[in-house]
């Protein structure tokens, strides 16, 4: 706790009082932050997306739309080491594709699922026909945000957005 208190008195204006730097103490010890809440508060609170995409270019350029428009990306090309690393009640939003190599999109939602039952997700697909396989692995009232490839940033960012405040 010393450290902490150098440190803040440092940015304390000269005429503060060491009543003032023990009450500032005394609030930091009490307010007993979870990792979540430093992480919220660090970051204003910005909403936590991953993408899983086997095609860099294509989840480097979601990202980097993403981040632009306010959201923390972090971003997987091996849908494995996307599970292993996955964190339940982490992210906001996964964006995963569905066709991908050693692991489907729908193959890794079902393992994510026996890990954190809340979390939402939208498949990423260039393909159509989808709805047959929807239902092949899916629950009905699962699954119904697909990002269709190509997609602009705008519309990329408005589906995010929707799936997040559950407006979608």
């Amino acid at each position: 706790m010393q450290q902490k208190q150098l440190y803040l008195m440092s940015y304390l204006p000269s005429s503060t009082s060491l009543l003032s730097l023990v009450t500032l103490k005394s609030v930091f010890s009490r307010a007993r932050l979870t990792n979540a809440d430093v992480r919220g508060v660090a970051s204003g609170s910005k909403k936590r997306i991953m993408i899983v995409d086997d095609e860099k270019d294509i989840a480097m350029m979601f990202r980097s739309g993403l981040e632009r428009n306010g959201f923390t990306v972090k971003v997987f090309n091996d849908p494995l080491e996307a599970l292993s690393n996955f964190k339940p009640d982490y992210y906001d939003l996964l964006l995963l594709d569905i066709r991908m190599p050693a692991m489907s999109g729908f193959e890794l939602y079902k393992e994510i699922r026996k890990k954190d039952k809340t979390a939402k997700v939208c498949f990423i697909s260039a393909f159509e026909a989808l709805q047959d396989e929807l239902k092949k692995y899916l629950p009905e009232e699962e699954g119904k945000c697909i990002v269709k490839k190509p997609i602009s940033m705008k519309e990329l960012v408005k589906i995010v957005s929707e799936e997040i405040s559950g407006n979608a």
